[in-house]
């Protein structure tokens, strides 16, 4: 007996709880924002051809965080893209029937694949890509948290012996008028006698690594582009690549990005076979030109839309 399908408040319910911040990766502002800033750079390999009622920004945060988007017909609203839960799968396993809900429906709605319902989906195990996109916003969030440890640490502490609070308090007074910018500052006499102002950290230059942080974060991000599909060049101030390199490096870059067009491409058919829907996908030509044999990028041989 089939159990009945997750509803899609409960799936959300389950998502957001079943997330447990740990001593090394924590759920931050600083990990949201490089999350969102990831999943742009990757929605901007794909240019979508949708309906006109269908917002474009719902279809791609469900198609890549969570790997697929259900595409039903209702009568309410005619063709609709939803999220859906699966109620049944065919001979090899995949998904045959599937149900949706929405406050704005009347009722469920029950599709069948093929028939009034189409999958659309990214990855062939069905799953988005919130797993490489949150493992590289974790690694760029750490960087940048180290980058403001470092930056602090940078700063020139001095320390000063005193024999009673008083005349710390003083020291600190003056220190502070000193560091504001004023000119000339009056003290005691006795205060400092003997008793010039230390570093705390004696060497804070050779401490500083911002500029290596900043670079490990290009490189985090090129890693990334690479993963996903998006052309760059991996490289850094030591080194520079020939076009023999750059070549690998595009080769690399659309292994991914390959698999997900053509599984795009592929339900967008299926779905246009039985909707009659004007709908398709293609690769932006940013992201889709290859290169002649020299190994020259030769803008005339973008992929077809």
């Amino acid at each position: 007996m089939n159990s009945a399908p997750i509803w899609f408040g409960q799936q959300q319910y389950l998502d957001h709880f079943n997330t447990q911040p740990t001593q090394v990766k924590a759920r931050s502002q600083d990990l949201d924002t490089h999350k969102r800033y990831l999943y742009t750079k990757l929605c901007s390999v794909y240019k979508f051809k949708l309906p006109g009622n269908w917002p474009v920004n719902w279809f791609r945060f469900w198609l890549f965080q969570y790997g697929s988007i259900a595409v039903i017909y209702t009568k309410e609203f005619g063709w609709t893209a939803q999220p859906y839960s699966i109620t049944g799968i065919d001979l090899y396993y995949q998904p045959s029937s599937i149900l949706v809900t929405n406050h704005m429906f009347r009722t469920d709605k029950k599709g069948k694949i093929g028939v009034n319902a189409q999958l659309i989906h990214l990855m062939d195990d069905y799953y988005g890509l919130d797993d490489l996109v949150g493992k590289y916003a974790s690694i760029l969030a750490q960087i940048d948290k180290d980058i403001q440890v470092n930056l602090m640490n940078a700063n020139v502490s001095v320390v000063s012996q005193v024999k009673s609070k008083k005349q710390g308090d003083s020291v600190a007074e003056a220190y502070g008028q000193a560091t504001q910018g004023r000119p000339f500052v009056i003290v005691n006499e006795d205060l400092m006698k003997d008793k010039p102002l230390e570093t705390l950290l004696p060497s804070p230059k050779q401490n500083y690594i911002v500029g290596e942080l900043l670079q490990a974060r290009r490189n985090v991000v090129n890693q990334f582009l690479t993963d996903v599909g998006i052309p760059n060049y991996n490289m850094d101030k030591k080194a520079q690549q020939n076009d023999r390199e750059i070549a690998e490096n595009d080769d690399e870059t659309k292994a991914i990005a390959s698999v997900i067009l053509e599984n795009l491409q592929d339900d967008f058919e299926k779905l246009r076979a039985i909707s009659g829907l004007d709908i398709s996908v293609s690769l932006r030509p940013t992201y889709s030109k290859e290169r002649n044999d020299n190994g020259k990028t030769d803008p005339s041989r973008d992929v077809p839309a």
